[in-house]
Parts: C-alpha cells; structure tokens; sequence
C-alpha cells in the first residue's frame, strides 16, 4: 500500500512540475523556455507588459489592454486590443489577428513568419509528438521601448494512461484501507 501511496504522489508531483521563464517584452528573438519529452503540456503567461516606454500602452499576456489604454496615437487600441500598428504601419510579428502585446509561443527559435507562431496568451495546450525545444516571444512590430516582462510556466499534463493508473492507485489504497478495518473489526 506504501508504495501505491509513493507512486501516486510521485506521478503527481511529475505532472504539475514547472518553471517560470520570463519573457522580456523587448527582445526581438524568441526566449527558449526549455526542451521537453514528447507529451501534453500547458503553458501559461501571466504578468503586465508597457509597448510604449511607460507612456500608456499596458496589456495582459493576450494582449487585451490592462486599462484604457492612453499612449498618444494608440487609442484605437481599446478596449480589446489590435492586431495593427496603425502608427508604425504593420502588423506584429504574429500577423493579422493576434494582438500587439500578447505572448506568442514558437517550437524554433528562428520562426520564419506568421505561421510559425501560436498564442500562449493566458493558457494553451500543446502536444509535442516529439521531444523538442519551446520557445516565446511579445508580438509586437517595435520592440526598443517596451518595458516588463511576462512569467511564462510550462505544466506537463498527464496522459489518460497516467490518470487512469493514479485512479486504480488510490481504489487501491481504499480497498486495502477498507480490507484492513474490516479484519480489525472482526
């Protein structure tokens, strides 16, 4: 039963392991979060990012504004965001349809275009069918006068078979716990 016990909490703790990376939101190449096994997993951003140098232009991790946003010339930006520089004239390096400001995920750290991007935003699940590296990066099209950064987590996700062994686990540890106090009893 011990080890029943030892296993489940083991299978657990492997599951929920993580480490938070942080993404500047001024670096111009993607920021590696790792290598990893070929599994599920989720990753998440969380923090606040400035696209203007502090004048204004805050957003969350999927680029929504954090307040109305008040940078001169981005007012067009509210109150969900913009896929668009209207001032610089182009799109993040995302593209169309993916908000200035919100966390992209990559598998390269040399991304050829748009589509080499997903978002991670505020959570995504990513299933890597082969081991391989993560990477993240702020969408934006001017990256010198961004100020902050976002927590970026990667969370390994069990696979049915995990779950299904970890049920039969603790069904075990009842029923020996159940046998036990029946024995006791009589």
């Amino acid at each position: 039963m011990k080890s029943i016990v030892m296993l489940a909490t083991a299978m657990l703790a492997a599951a929920s392991a993580g480490a938070s990376t942080l993404v500047a939101a001024n670096a111009t190449t993607p920021t590696s979060l790792g290598s990893f096994a070929a599994r599920h997993y989720h990753i998440a951003a969380t923090g606040l990012v400035d696209l203007a140098g502090g004048s204004g232009f805050t957003v969350n991790p999927d680029g929504t504004p954090a307040a109305p946003i008040t940078s001169p010339g981005y007012a067009y930006c509210n109150p969900s965001g913009c896929d668009y520089d209207a001032v610089g004239g182009s799109y993040g390096v995302g593209g169309p349809g993916r908000n200035l400001g919100a966390v992209l995920g990559s598998l390269t750290a040399t991304p050829t275009g748009p589509a080499s991007y997903f978002i991670i935003g505020n959570g995504v699940d990513v299933t890597l069918t082969t081991a391989g590296s993560l990477f993240a990066q702020v969408n934006d099209t001017y990256y010198p006068n961004n100020v902050g950064s976002f927590a970026v987590d990667v969370t390994a996700v069990p696979d049915p078979a995990t779950w299904t062994l970890l049920v039969a686990g603790f069904g075990g540890v009842g029923l020996a716990a159940r046998r036990r106090r029946a024995t006791a009893t009589a």
